[in-house]
């Protein structure tokens, strides 16, 4: 059974991460029962007895260093374990951007009111993340920014990750920037099946869906030179050259 890793390393002296820290540890457990879960802290630092109790109840293990060349010393060991092929990481067929990216921001989590509302999307929906908040005073505004598109498998892990946990009114999503060779029909057949998700899991959240944010535009000489068609991020949509004289 392939297997992973996840490491912490946050301190939990604050009185509401030794509450919060321990619940999400369990439920990683829960879900994924054979991945290796590893707390990392420095030898100075001190645990709570409570906080280790759930470390130890969730098998977490607790790795203790003295200095950053130690830490460095374990992490490439660690590396190598990986590399010998120990374990396996999960992979998928799908192109990847050079770095992926995510973010999941929740105001004042520990408030499950019904008044939440879902940002979803990429760097463009948490560019106007604010603006939402200012606008709806009444409501928590969470964002759920990533790279990853609406085909990549993990795009529904991480919805599922903040549909669980909180009852929204609203889940607002714009994504589609990142496609790397979606057509409008794939993309239409994943957004659908994205939307029925959403359904199953949170049968009360209303959704609104928000065209992608066009990125086709008259481009200089140079600016094509140094653009990687093959990747752009418009599905089976080139950029513009400088000589167009039509809009998007």
């Amino acid at each position: 059974m392939e297997t992973g890793y996840i490491l912490y390393g946050q301190n939990a002296d604050g009185e509401e991460d030794a509450g919060e820290i321990p619940a999400f540890i369990r439920q990683v457990k829960e879900k994924c029962p054979v991945l290796r879960q590893i707390w990392l802290k420095q030898k100075s630092e001190g645990l709570p007895a409570h906080f280790l109790s759930a470390l130890k109840e969730s098998t977490v293990e607790l790795v203790e260093y003295g200095s950053e060349q130690e830490l460095s010393a374990w992490l490439e060991n660690l590396a190598q374990e990986v590399l010998c092929g120990r374990t396996s990481a999960r992979r998928d067929s799908f192109d990847r951007e050079w770095a992926e990216w995510m973010n999941l921001s929740v105001t004042l989590p520990r408030r499950k009111t019904e008044n939440r509302i879902l940002l979803v999307g990429d760097s463009i929906s948490a560019g106007y993340g604010e603006m939402v908040q200012r606008r709806m005073p009444g409501f928590y505004v969470d964002r759920l920014n990533t790279s990853e598109g609406i085909h990549h498998p993990n795009f529904l892990r991480l919805l599922e990750i903040a549909l669980r946990q909180y009852p929204y009114r609203l889940v607002h999503i714009n994504n589609g920037i990142h496609l790397h060779g979606q057509d409008v029909k794939e993309y239409g057949k994943n957004l659908q099946r994205v939307l029925f998700w959403i359904h199953l899991v949170s049968p009360e959240t209303k959704i609104v869906f928000a065209a992608t944010t066009p990125l086709s535009r008259r481009l200089g000489k140079g600016e094509m030179e140094k653009q990687d068609i093959g990747h752009f991020s418009m599905g089976d949509r080139a950029p513009l050259a400088a000589d167009r004289e039509d809009g998007y």
